[in-house]
C-alpha cells in the first residue's frame, strides 16, 4: 500500500477529541432528506433527531442544509433535475420555505428556535458583508438559536452555487471558527479502492490529502445532489489548512451521532494540517477575497515571504499586472509566474510600478509620500506555497 494510505486504523483517542468540541457545523446532505429530491418525512425527522443528539454534546451547533432545489422543483414538474437556471432559481423559492418549515416545526417540538440564512458567493467575497454575516451568526449562536444555512439560489446566478453545499459548509465553518465539520453523508466515510467490493478499505483518519487520495474520489453524486467525494475532499482542504477537523460520517446509520461522540472509530476524519491559518481575517483572504492584479517577484523575495514570514517589500518587486488600488487582494509569484502569497496591498498599481525594485528609504522621494513600508505586510497575507 502506498505511502498516501498508510492510515487506516484511528491513531488518536476519540473519546477524548469529541469530549473538547463545543462549537460544530453539520452539513446535511440531499439524500439524507429526500427521494429523487422530494422530502420524506420519515428521513426529515430522523435526521433533525441527529440534530437534537448532537445539539446535547456540543454548546453551538450551525446546520448547512441542502435540498432546496430538488423540493421545489418536484413539487413543480416531478420530473427529473432542473437544468436551466431560472428553473433553479424557482425550484430554490419554493424549496426554501419548504426545508425551513419542517426545520421550524420539527425543532420547534424539541424546543430550539432556528433562524435562516442564505449566503451568496459575492457576500463571502467582500470584507464588510464577510463580518457582518459573521457577527450576525455569533449572536444568534450566544442567544442559543441554531442557524440554518443555504446558498440563497434564488438570486445566484453563477451556475447558483458556490460550487455545491460541501465547499459552502466548510466556508461557514472557517467564518463561525468551529471546533469541528461534520458532513452527514449517504457514505460511511473515505474508502480506498471504492469500485472493489473485495478491496475496498475504509480510512478511519487521513492526515494530508495527496494526489493519489484524490484520485480515489472517483464517485460522483445522485440526481438531485450535487455533491460528491471530490466535493467532500475540497471541504477538507479548506477546514484542515484552517486548523479545523472534517468528518464524514453516513447520516443513514441510526444514532449516529451518538456513535461518533461516544468514541467509536465512525466514519472517516480528516485531521488539521501543521500550516494552519488561524487568524480569520487571513482565512478571508485565503478563500474569499478575489485578486485585482499579480505582483511578481524574485528569488529573494519568495524565499523572504515563504521561508522568513517577511512582509513584501517594494525592492523584490520585478513587475506587476492589473488595475488594483489600495487594500485590494493581490496575488504574488515568482518568476515562474507560480502564485506563492495572497495579500491585501497597501499601495495601488500605480504606485508599485513606479516603486518597484527600489529600497523602503526611497519610497517618500519617489511618490512624494510614504504611507507603509512594505507594500503587502505580512499579516495581511497568506502563504500558498509549501516550505522547502
Amino acid at each position: 500500500m502506498i505511502e498516501a494510505f498508510k492510515i487506516i486504523n484511528c491513531m488518536i483517542n476519540r473519546k477524548e477529541f469529541f469530549k473538547k468540541i463545543n462549537r460544530v457545523v453539520l452539513k446535511i446532505g440531499t439524500n439524507l432528506l429526500t427521494d429523487n429530491g422530494e422530502i420524506q418525512l420519515t428521513k426529515f425527522k430522523k435526521i433533525v433527531d441527529e440534530i437534537v443528539t448532537l445539539k446535547s454534546y456540543v454548546k453551538d451547533l450551525v446546520v448547512v442544509t441542502s435540498g432546496a432545489i430538488g423540493a421545489g422543483y418536484t413539487k413543480i414538474l416531478k420530473k427529473e433535475k432542473p437544468l436551466t437556471i431560472p428553473l433553479k432559481q424557482a425550484s430554490a423559492s419554493i424549496g426554501q420555505v419548504i426545508l425551513m418549515k419542517y426545520y421550524m416545526d420539527f425543532l420547534g417540538e424539541k424546543g430550539f428556535t432556528v433562524s435562516q440564512i442564505l449566503l451568496t458567493d459575492n457576500v463571502l467575497n467582500d470584507r464588510v458583508r464577510y463580518v457582518n454575516a459573521r457577527n450576525t451568526l455569533n449572536t444568534l449562536l450566544q442567544y442559543n438559536v441554531i442557524p440554518i444555512v443555504n446558498e440563497n439560489d434564488t438570486v445566484a446566478v453563477d451556475e447558483i452555487k458556490f460550487g455545491e453545499n460541501d465547499t459552502l459548509s466548510a466556508l461557514v465553518t472557517s467564518l463561525v471558527d468551529a471546533d469541528l465539520l461534520i458532513l452527514l453523508s449517504d457514505v460511511d466515510g473515505f474508502y480506498l479502492n471504492y469500485d472493489d467490493n473485495e478491496k475496498r478499505v475504509l480510512l478511519t483518519e487521513i492526515e494530508k490529502i495527496t494526489s493519489e487520495i484524490e484520485d480515489e474520489a472517483k464517485f460522483n453524486g445522485s440526481l438531485f445532489s450535487t455533491g460528491g467525494m471530490k466535493t467532500k475532499l475540497k471541504a477538507a482542504k479548506i477546514t484542515t489548512h484552517h486548523g479545523i477537523p472534517m468528518l464524514i460520517i453516513s447520516g443513514k446509520k441510526d444514532n449516529i451521532i451518538k456513535i461518533v461522540f461516544s468514541g467509536e472509530d465512525e466514519g472517516t476524519l480528516f485531521l488539521p494540517t501543521t500550516d494552519e491559518i488561524s487568524q480569520n481575517r487571513k482565512r478571508w483572504i485565503h478563500l474569499n477575497a478575489k485578486a485585482k492584479g499579480r505582483i511578481i517577484i524574485d528569488d529573494n523575495a519568495v524565499i523572504a515571504i515563504v521561508e522568513g514570514n517577511k512582509s513584501l517589500l517594494p525592492k523584490g518587486i520585478v513587475s506587476l499586472s492589473g488595475d488594483f488600488h489600495n487594500y485590494d487582494t493581490i496575488e504574488i509569484a515568482d518568476s515562474s509566474d507560480k502564485i506563492v502569497a495572497k495579500g491585501l496591498t497597501n499601495y495601488n498599481w500605480e504606485e508599485v510600478s513606479k516603486i518597484k525594485g527600489y529600497h523602503s528609504s526611497e519610497i517618500e522621494s519617489i511618490l512624494g509620500y510614504r504611507y507603509y513600508d512594505v507594500v503587502v505586510h505580512k499579516d495581511n497575507m497568506v502563504i500558498l506555497h509549501e516550505k522547502n
